[in-house]
């Protein structure tokens, strides 16, 4: 998995890539916050505490949909 992020030395930031051709990016706000950007250029706010819980929550939807 961590062979699709690239990470962007000019941005400081983290592409995530999955093979497409328009790849979200991750960086850093400040040090309690980061930001998403999606490939049409909206951007998201999280703190760094609901970003660390990403993957709990997709753990989560995929049991969900299973059932």
């Amino acid at each position: 998995m961590k062979e699709d992020l690239k990470y962007n030395t000019k941005q400081r930031s983290v592409l995530l890539c999955c093979g497409g051709k328009a790849c979200p990016e991750i960086y850093t706000k400040d040090k309690t916050h980061i930001q998403i950007r999606d490939d049409k250029g909206f951007v998201i706010t999280l703190s760094r505490e609901q970003a660390m819980l990403i993957p709990e929550a997709l753990e989560v939807l995929e049991e969900k949909e299973k059932t």
